[in-house]
């Protein structure tokens, strides 16, 4: 199986002051999604310290004993989930025997009481499904994890505007196009943490995560060391599935459907999975992602660069979007 080298597209002169490296690296970020749909990042400004410190935390709760984990039970979008009781592969007709072999705990935006208890977006049936309060572990269970969500989940909003605002410089749009769309964003902060998995388990007909596409606008993905010397992700590229090499220092990015429509299939929400490593002792592994999602109740067009001449452009609201989507999703009641 021949590997996918993604363009690595460094960020490390983009800037309001540097319009002829942002313009260059708009092109360059355009060009892999067009291609590939992924592409890694370099000299992206978030500290590697603060990567190993929230890399680390999440470490710490994952390896607690499950009743330790159960105190933060929550749903997908807030607090943990256990091993198999998500198939995310439903939502995209995939059908596998096996669940997600992976655990979850994530988190969104702290938002106030004063907010939740006054604002009607806050207030909406749909509000909590996709933007509940965060359910934190207790300190004693995970010390010093909600100080590094807080550091590293703000890192990436800066990011993840700071890319988004790239790609809108390649398709001509205005300074601030997408700002209004993530005023109140529903983006989601995940630590997805693959154990050693059962020994029937290590073959290569079960995937640790299914093949799937990303419901989202845009995601950031810190993927970790390589299990057994094996490149866990693996993206479908051309008929054919390529396994992505991590990089040291880089991050990998890619767009989800959200993205893909509203550039008018131009650019590409690739399929991607997790495969399962041929050796259960040492294939323990964490990825730290960033799904940046805009405002749920945000309303877009495809864009006017993207469109043939003389044609209408097509509205999708991202509410009906996810509702359709995740209604998809299959989710099980886990034993303690």
């Amino acid at each position: 199986m021949n590997r996918v080298d993604l363009p690595i597209i460094d960020l490390g002169a983009t800037g309001s002051n540097e319009p002829e490296a942002s313009q260059r690296a708009a092109k360059e970020i355009w060009s892999a999604l067009q291609k590939l749909g992924f592409f890694c990042i370099c000299n992206h400004g978030v500290p590697e310290s603060l990567v190993a410190e929230v890399r680390d935390k999440l470490l710490g709760f994952f390896r607690k004993p499950v009743s330790d984990k159960l105190k933060a039970k929550g749903t997908p979008m807030r607090g943990y989930t256990g091993l198999t009781e998500i198939n995310f592969s439903a939502v995209y007709g995939e059908k596998s025997d096996t669940a997600d072999l992976c655990e979850r705990l994530s988190f969104g935006r702290e938002v106030s009481r004063e907010a939740r208890a006054t604002d009607p977006y806050y207030q909406a049936d749909f509000a909590n499904f996709i933007v509940p309060e965060n359910i934190w572990p207790p300190e004693e269970t995970a010390p010093g994890l909600q100080e590094a969500v807080f550091d590293y989940y703000a890192a990436m909003e800066r990011l993840f505007n700071h890319i988004t605002n790239l790609i809108g410089l390649a398709a001509d749009l205005p300074p601030n196009f997408w700002k209004p769309f993530f005023s109140k964003h529903c983006s989601a902060l995940t630590g997805v943490y693959y154990p050693e998995p059962a020994p029937e388990h290590c073959n290569n007909a079960v995937r640790r995560l299914a093949e799937h596409a990303d419901p989202n606008m845009l995601t950031i993905l810190s993927p970790g060391e390589m299990a057994n010397g094996e490149h866990a992700l693996e993206i479908k590229h051309e008929g054919s599935w390529h396994p992505v090499p991590a990089r040291p220092g880089c991050f990998i990015v890619n767009i989800g459907d959200m993205m893909e429509f509203i550039s008018n299939g131009r650019l590409k929400a690739t399929r991607h999975q997790v495969v399962t490593p041929r050796e259960r002792a040492g294939s323990e592994r964490l990825s730290v992602v960033y799904f940046g999602n805009p405002n749920y109740d945000a309303v877009f067009e495809t864009l006017p660069s993207c469109l043939p001449k003389g044609a209408a452009p097509r509205r999708q609201s991202y509410e009906a979007f996810l509702k359709e989507q995740l209604g998809k999703m299959t989710i099980s009641t886990p034993s303690a």
